[in-house]
């Protein structure tokens, strides 16, 4: 979450006189505020408003620095001569930054934690009414996000195009307006994140109204992300450690729920994260671009996440001994990568490695150590061997054939499930389905 505040705070940087530090200090403080008062209704609801807002704005944002770089055919051309449209290169060197498989099979590997087993993404599906509609929301999520990377990587064409006419030098630096050759330049900026703001603030700044919403636009996924993480960060504090915690304290076998008193503590806990939070994103301002450090961030440390997802899925002979011994060696491998990356490149060759490979080296770096080191602990610990798998924990497809219809229960929220254990509910009051 910290690493998302700095880009928008750079932008306005960029194009005004306020400072970094009080653009992140007055967006976590609302951001912070509304997710403590809202939730996850103020969340989801948000996400939809910020959506709209990101995707109208990338469009204009398209058409009118198209229209500005001379012209649809005049960006293809100028990017195809310069290379950047080579999109099956199929390079076999991992240190490449920017191929075909890196980006597709890559990208999508350090996707995987975020969309599929992270806690935010978690905590929506969850939320939904039904599974059916759970499942829908990640099929319709899939040509959306598509579509917005689409969107997104025509805009780096066009700005490409833009500051890079043929025959135009970086000689005479754009620090404001046009040189007095009208050729365009690359501008100077602190940070390459602030390039897309400065255009739109050269360019179309005398539009009353577009910059506004172009940067209510970068502030719009910054708010999106923050406060879904804040909102699940809470979740998680709340029901796996706070709740079980005050179980084993107060001696009894089943959970009493207390609404108010959880509202309180959840709320105090989205405070305390968002403070933490703002005082990470100064930290995080110095580690590169945003694409560089989520894909290093989400590739490094969420690799060994969706290994272990994965492991319990389609492995039942896994443990918990051998998966946590492949996950915490993955973890330590991915962070020694990216710091050694940071510091110092060129010291080691998996330094150089493209942040695009890190989620699929952590996953196989888990796979790889868990596997053997569960068989050696179901060998060494008899108990481990007895153990049976709940079938309803694997993959459907590979689970025994007499258990892939068995009927399950589900409930729509989790007081039912409380008074269920409670004994409150009976069993049959839940909605049966088939998996």
């Amino acid at each position: 979450m910290a690493m998302v505040w700095f880009t928008p705070a750079l932008a306005i940087e960029a194009v005004t006189a306020f400072d970094f530090w009080k653009t992140i200090l007055i967006t976590c403080t609302i951001c912070t505020f509304y997710t403590t008062l809202g939730g996850m209704k103020a969340v989801i609801w948000t996400d939809v408003l910020m959506f709209f807002i990101i995707f109208i704005t990338s469009i204009l944002v398209i058409v009118m620095g198209t229209a500005e770089a001379g012209g649809l055919g005049h960006v293809w051309q100028i990017n195809k001569d310069a290379g950047r449209l080579a999109f099956f290169d199929f390079p076999l060197d991992p240190t490449v930054r920017m191929t075909f498989m890196g980006v597709v099979l890559g990208t999508w590997l350090n996707s995987l934690p975020l969309w599929a087993v992270g806690q935010t993404a978690v905590q929506r599906f969850l939320a939904a009414k039904s599974l059916k509609q759970a499942k829908l929301s990640v099929w319709l999520n899939l040509p959306l996000i598509v579509t917005l990377v689409t969107i997104t990587c025509i805009e780096g064409l066009v700005l490409y195009a833009f500051y890079n006419e043929p025959g135009t030098t970086a000689e005479t630096p754009v620090t404001g307006g046009t040189p007095a050759d009208d050729r365009r330049t690359p501008p100077e900026l602190e940070k390459q994140d602030q390039i897309l703001i400065f255009f739109v603030s050269e360019q179309f700044g005398h539009i009353p109204g577009f910059q506004g919403l172009f940067i209510s636009c970068l502030f719009a996924g910054a708010l999106s992300t923050v406060s879904s993480g804040l909102n699940a960060i809470t979740a998680v504090i709340l029901v796996d450690i706070y709740k079980p915690f005050m179980k084993a304290v107060r001696g009894h076998n089943v959970m009493v729920e207390d609404d108010a008193h959880n509202t309180l503590i959840a709320r105090v806990l989205t405070v305390v994260f968002g403070a933490l939070t703002m005082v990470l994103a100064f930290a995080a301002s110095g580690l590169g671009t945003l694409v560089t450090l989520a894909n290093s961030v989400f590739g490094a440390f969420g690799g060994p996440l969706a290994a272990t997802f994965l492991l319990g899925m389609l492995w039942k002979r896994a443990n918990i001994w051998g998966v946590l011994l492949g996950t915490l060696m993955s973890f330590f491998l991915g962070v020694w990568i990216v710091l050694g990356s940071v510091i110092d490149r060129e010291a080691n060759w998996l330094y150089q490695l493209s942040f695009n490979w890190y989620a699929t080296l952590t996953i196989l770096t888990t796979i790889i150590i868990a596997i053997p080191a569960s068989e050696w602990f179901r060998w060494w610990i008899p108990s481990e061997r007895e153990k049976q798998v709940d079938p309803l924990l694997l993959s459907p497809f590979i689970r025994p054939s007499a258990s892939k219809h068995t009927p399950v229960h589900t409930c729509e929220n989790d007081t039912d499930l409380v008074k269920r254990k409670a004994g409150d509910m009976k069993a049959n009051d839940c909605e049966l389905e088939k998996l």
